[in-house]
């Protein structure tokens, strides 16, 4: 089931899109993991295309908001 982020699990996707591996909370790697946002490779913590996707989708949503 997909759910809302908070401002800071967005914030912590968008970490993970610039740092794999980044530190990020636990209950946000749980979160964005459950949703198939974030997977894990090695022990790194990497975004998926749906997380990707999730990202651009959000900016789109606040540039078309202006």
């Amino acid at each position: 089931m997909v759910t809302a982020l908070s401002p800071a699990e967005l914030n912590s996707l968008r970490k993970l899109a610039k740092t794999p591996g980044a530190d990020i909370p636990q209950g946000h790697r749980d979160k964005l993991t459950s949703q198939a946002l974030v997977v894990y490779v090695l022990g790194l913590a990497k975004i998926t295309s749906i997380g990707r996707e999730r990202l651009r989708d959000r900016q789109r949503h606040l540039v078309a908001g202006q």
